[in-house]
């Protein structure tokens, strides 16, 4: 099933997430949502299927030049986006992303957290008992040229189907939610895991709310505000 071999690396979210500060301006939340993966093997047919959805079209954001990548972005608000994920045509695509080629329809893949501060973050669950990695340099040249950047990191140990990979962004780089169209809202994501009692510990050192269910296949399932009423990707259960 594409979906299990992707989520291990790309990692889920759990259902109904929303973060559980309150949107202060001023004091944002340390760590929150940034946004949803959705896989498929052609970008183009990512970018009609999303728009049909959404009654707006997500755009080309740019290569990822180290995978072998590339996207196209909605925006789901203020400070979290989708990402439409897919395989460049002719590039050499890394190992990790040879499943997306398999994906002819939009399938949520994973999800990151966005934090101010990787350094803080990695000191919060490292404290909590959480072996991390330590923090990669990420890029990605956007269709106008230019560059923007972020690290990532993500838990190494114990081993949870469903947790999240981190993300901070460089404070000179745009963030996507704010330079992409705006389109679907996001209403709710179902985890189906069976690290439900692991994955759950975690959103709560995070102070990142969701609903988590237990399952023996890990599944992430997306529900958008479309133009024509709540939409479920992927269709059927």
């Amino acid at each position: 099933m594409i979906a299990r071999q992707l989520i291990p690396r790309f990692v889920v979210l759990a259902a109904g997430l929303v973060a559980s500060c309150a949107r202060n301006p001023a004091a944002p939340p340390s760590e929150q949502l940034d946004h949803v993966i959705l896989g498929i093997s052609n970008l183009d047919r990512g970018i009609e299927q999303l728009g049909a959805v959404c009654g707006v079209k997500p755009v080309p954001g740019g290569k990822h030049p180290d995978t072998g990548t590339h996207n196209a972005l909605l925006s789901m608000g203020s400070r979290s986006y989708a990402e439409v994920l897919a395989p460049q045509d002719g590039a050499q695509l890394a190992p990790l992303y040879q499943p997306l080629r398999a994906v002819a329809n939009l399938l949520p893949v994973g999800w990151a957290v966005a934090t101010r501060d990787a350094d803080l973050t990695i000191q919060k669950l490292r404290a909590g008992g959480y072996a991390v990695s330590e923090p990669q340099e990420g890029s990605r040249q956007t269709n106008d040229g230019s560059m923007i950047r972020w690290r990532t990191f993500q838990l190494t140990a114990p081993k949870i189907e469903g947790a999240p990979f981190f993300i901070e962004w460089e404070a000179a780089s745009a963030h996507p939610a704010i330079t992409s169209p705006v389109g679907c809202p996001l209403l709710s994501l179902e985890l189906r895991t069976p690290h439900d009692e692991e994955l759950r510990r975690l959103l709560s050192l995070l102070k990142v709310q969701g609903r988590v269910s237990r399952n023996e296949a890990s599944q992430l399932i997306v529900t958008l505000k479309g133009s024509r009423g709540p939409t479920r990707l992927p269709g059927g259960d």
